[in-house]
């Protein structure tokens, strides 16, 4: 029995994947529709059994789940269970502002809504879903202690901010004008990074160590091969044993050492880390004002470990700790990036920042205690040297571009200032702001992605003047057709649109240059007159084609071809449907199937000739089209399967297959449909469960049919391919016994000569029954591949990715070993099982021996 089943609507789906992912991490089991309901099942049934079963239910709660009907009926199933709440069966999760009301407005939802931060938002779920009180870990502050600062934050995580939670839409650009980072500031951001990974989720700390560059580790080629590895190895020293105060001795003797300034600035930012890692937040602060020694006062290449410490002192301790200690420092460290304005920005959103992505986003808002302290430091230290960032992550980002034009984050301000106008529909600043983003930056590697933004404000205010301009003075290297920068809406909305972008690429006399995009999209136009079509709307569809020839013929443009193969699938098309008789219909589809060449136009083709089929056996089901039709359609339709790569026709075609064998069961075609099914779920699906009763079905009922021995092929593929040898065999003799004659004898013969010596050596021997073991490539032993549920395996304990190191304490490296140590079992008695699993652990699992038969031959 699951211990969730998640509920939730189709636009909060990443949330509910979210969540039901963060369960299952936590060892809870989970049912969520996107990951069980599988193609090809009964979506109704699986609903009615995930929440029978399912001990709970969660409620993803936005306002479009209020106001889904099937969100109401599963929230209402879960309610039935549990009225008073006293077992806890429903958990709402609110995860958009939404306030419930009713039955629902008297259980306490677990809130979600603004958190910015991964690790709290896990951790409120977790403890929303868990049993028992919801007190603190922590004594809560004395509500008496003075402050400089009122209140103290319940600290989110410092690190990097979580996935998914890059920027909107508008987020471009870079920071050409901006200082580079020297190698000492990149060094300890890298290293601070790989410490912080510590301290967070296993599924984040991979993304966090991707973000560690290769090179950190090495000292420059012009050191001697001794003094490189020392410092390779007490690189080593730090990550794996974490022995931060012998590696920090190591590194500040090898620090004299070592003959060049780059190397010296590897190793001070390595020493950085070893305090950052220790929890020394003050003595790593002097530490830097130390390296800072000497250096020119406008010299900040270590503001990114000014900023770490100073907030890991603002959450461990409070603000105010993290202000007396800048003040203090301040008397012996005169540098402009020991700064107040650090205590109150989360690193992770500060690298964000520093690397040119915006934080303009519900996602990224600061925590209110953050924002609290920022207003007091803008207001206690108005000459603070980084108060520009303060008023960046308070989101007020036209002070920063009146009070502050020399800032260093600038061209981010202007971005996201931009989307701050753009959420407010204020079209006329966005175009500002962009565009002086591309005046101000125009060699940044982002300004492809600004002049996107731009074209997508130009289409939606219909400049399209502007936006034609935009595309002529910002060219890109692939020559991408205009209609890239058109937006997500499709090509061409409207011939109006057309004729708007035409009339100003004439101004740039790019006639020549852009005519063959607009030849490209008489497709979308064939689109639209096949959709038409399929609602019968013939005038609409011949209104369409017209509308396009005249725009053609303004511009002085070539009618393209495909526009004539449209004009001749309206005419039939117009002339089949019009007759509405079912000789009609089945023959339009034959013409349109036969017509089709290989090219852009085909499956456009296809799709009217299924729509015809269709139509002719819905319309005229007692006709003798009727059967062919609707055969034709689902042949036509898996062909489209196989041209498209796509699922949906697939499961189309057996749908339609399905549905003639039901209808006219005794059709000569019946047979061929159920054959073409249970093709469908033995080699789309690869469900052989659900292929067998077809096969079987044909060779039942239709013994005498055409596709009879072509079923009972399949079904032997089937016992092949899942090693049941003796059923093969047997149903290949069948074939070719039964229907000597027939095209899939000769292949049957075949394969009764490949399988009779298999059969023939048949053995038994011992083995751990239902467990599917390989050879592990980086150490002995062998490997847990799979474990079929409810198998004594299963029941013993073995799961996938363990491995086996030992049979009753006798090594095993390979298969041989391993089913040799077994055959000296009776089968029925247990054997202790030496098994690794995850991060080295090692245990002790008895499993019961049993015995299996196997063949020379395996699948």
């Amino acid at each position: 029995m699951p211990d969730f089943f998640v509920s939730f609507t189709q636009k909060d789906q990443s949330w509910a994947e979210w969540i039901a992912w963060q369960l299952e991490e936590a060892g809870y089991s989970v049912r969520i529709e996107v990951w069980d309901f599988t193609p090809g099942s009964n979506w109704v049934d699986e609903m009615q059994q995930a929440i029978k079963d399912s001990d709970r239910t969660i409620a993803v709660l936005s306002p479009d789940y209020l106001s889904s009907k099937f969100g109401k009926s599963e929230w209402y199933a879960a309610f039935a269970k549990d009225p008073t709440g006293e077992q806890r069966k429903l958990v709402p999760v609110r995860v958009r502002e939404v306030q419930p009301d009713g039955l629902l407005g008297s259980i306490v939802y677990v809130d979600l809504v603004g958190i910015a931060d991964e690790a709290e938002a896990r951790s409120r779920l977790l403890s929303g879903v868990a049993s028992g009180r919801a007190k603190p870990r922590r004594s809560p502050i004395f509500p008496a202690l003075p402050a400089a600062f009122p209140g103290r934050p319940k600290p989110p995580f410092p690190g990097k901010a979580s996935q998914g939670f890059r920027g909107p839409a508008i987020e471009v650009g870079a920071e050409p004008s901006r200082p580079k980072r020297t190698l000492s500031v990149l060094l300890a951001l890298a290293f601070l990074t790989f410490l912080l990974s510590f301290f967070v989720p296993a599924n984040i700390k991979e993304q966090l160590k991707k973000r560690l560059p290769r090179w950190v580790v090495s000292l420059p080629g012009e050191e001697s091969p001794q003094v490189r590895q020392e410092f390779i190895d007490t690189v080593r020293l730090l990550q794996e044993e974490k022995d931060y105060q012998e590696a920090r001795r190591r590194f500040l003797e090898l620090r004299k050492r070592v003959s060049s300034e780059e190397s010296r600035e590897i190793i001070g930012g390595v020493v950085i880390a070893t305090y950052y890692g220790e929890g020394h937040n003050r003595e790593g602060l002097q530490y830097i004002c130390q390296l800072y020694s000497g250096r020119p006062p406008d010299d900040v290449r270590y503001r990114a470990g000014m900023h770490a410490f100073l907030r890991r002192i603002a959450l461990s301790e409070d603000y105010q700790a993290a202000e007396l200690t800048v003040s203090q420092l301040r008397a012996q460290c005169k540098r402009r990036d020991l700064s107040y304005v650090w205590a109150g920005i989360p690193l992770g959103k500060a690298e964000y920042l520093w690397e040119g992505y915006t934080t303009f986003d519900e996602s990224y808002k600061l925590h209110e205690e953050d924002k609290k302290y920022l207003l007091y430091v803008t207001k206690r230290y108005p000459f603070d040297e980084f108060l520009d960032h303060a008023f960046y992550f308070l989101g007020d980002f036209e002070r920063v571009i009146e009070q502050y034009p020399r800032s260093t984050i600038l061209d981010v301000v202007y971005r996201a200032a931009a989307q701050k106008a753009l959420d407010a529909g204020q079209w006329d600043l966005v175009i500002t702001y962009l565009k002086t983003v591309l005046d101000r930056w125009p060699a940044s590697k982002h300004t492809g992605d600004v002049v996107s933004s731009l074209a997508a404000v130009y289409r939606q205010t219909e400049n399209f003047e502007a936006l034609v301009k935009l595309r002529h003075d910002y060219p890109f290297d692939d020559e991408s057709p205009i209609l890239d920068l058109l937006g997500d809406g499709g090509p061409f909305r409207s011939p109006k649109e057309v004729r708007a972008v035409l009339k100003a690429l004439r101004q740039y006399e790019s006639k020549g240059k852009f005519a063959g995009l607009f030849e490209t999209h008489c497709l979308d136009y064939f689109s639209i007159a096949r959709d038409a079509i399929w609602n019968g709307r013939f005038k609409q569809a011949f209104d369409g084609y017209a509308e396009t020839s005249q725009i053609f013929r303004e511009f002085s443009l070539e009618v393209p071809s495909c526009v004539s193969v449209m004009r001749d699938v309206l005419n039939k098309a117009a002339g089949g449907f019009a007759g509405e008789d079912a000789a009609h219909l089945y023959l339009l589809g034959l013409h349109l199937r036969n017509d089709a060449r290989e090219g852009r136009a085909m499956r456009s083709l296809y799709a009217v000739a299924i729509a015809a089929w269709k139509k002719c056996a819905t319309s005229f089901p007692d006709s003798q089209e009727a059967q062919k039709s609707l055969y034709l359609a689902a042949a036509l339709e898996r062909r489209s399967a196989a041209l498209e790569s796509r699922f949906l026709h697939y499961q189309t075609a057996a749908t339609l297959f399905e549905r003639l064998a039901r209808q006219y069961p005794e059709s000569p075609l019946a047979d061929d449909a159920l054959t073409e099914v249970g093709w469908y779920y033995l080699e789309v699906l690869n469900d052989h469960d659900r292929a067998r009763p077809y096969f079987e079905r044909v060779a039942r009922e239709y013994p005498k049919g055409n596709a009879a021995d072509n079923a009972l092929n399949w079904l032997a593929i089937s016992y092949y391919r899942k090693g049941e040898y003796e059923r093969a065999l047997e149903t290949y003799r069948k074939v070719a016994e039964e229907y000597p004659l027939g095209r899939l004898a000769s292949y049957a013969r075949t394969w009764i000569a490949r399988l009779q010596p298999v059969v023939a050596s048949k053995r038994q021997r011992n083995t751990i029954v239902g467990v599917d073991l390989g050879v592990s490539w980086s150490q002995p032993g062998l490997f847990v591949r799979d474990v079929t549920e409810s198998s004594p395996a299963a029941k013993a304990g073995l799961t996938y990715g363990d491995l086996i190191k030992a049979v009753d304490g006798v090594a095993v490296q390979d298969r041989n070993r391993f089913y040799t140590a077994l055959a000296k079992v009776r089968p029925g008695n247990s054997v202790v099982l030496t098994v690794v699993r995850e991060r080295g652990h090692e245990l002790k699992i008895g499993a019961p021996v049993g015995s299996e038969s196997y063949y020379a031959l395996k699948p």
